[in-house]
């Protein structure tokens, strides 16, 4: 498994539940994903975004035409 990062380790320590009693993890793995996206990319997908995430709809990609 390896060591975990920073943001990681309140959910595997239990201080982010889960509402349902019947999950097998103690939390849910998309707040996990949506903390990963945060640390590492500076976004999340679901949820409530906070003053720091940027709004990825609102990223502009250059396109570029060989024609």
């Amino acid at each position: 498994m390896g060591q975990k990062f920073p943001f990681e380790q309140p959910f595997w320590n239990g201080q982010r539940p889960v509402r349902a009693s019947s999950y097998r993890l103690p939390f849910h793995p998309i707040d996990l994903g949506n903390e990963a996206l945060r640390h590492f990319f500076g976004f999340i997908l679901e949820g409530a975004e906070d003053y720091l995430c940027v709004d990825p709809e609102e990223v502009e990609i250059p396109v570029f035409d060989r024609s």
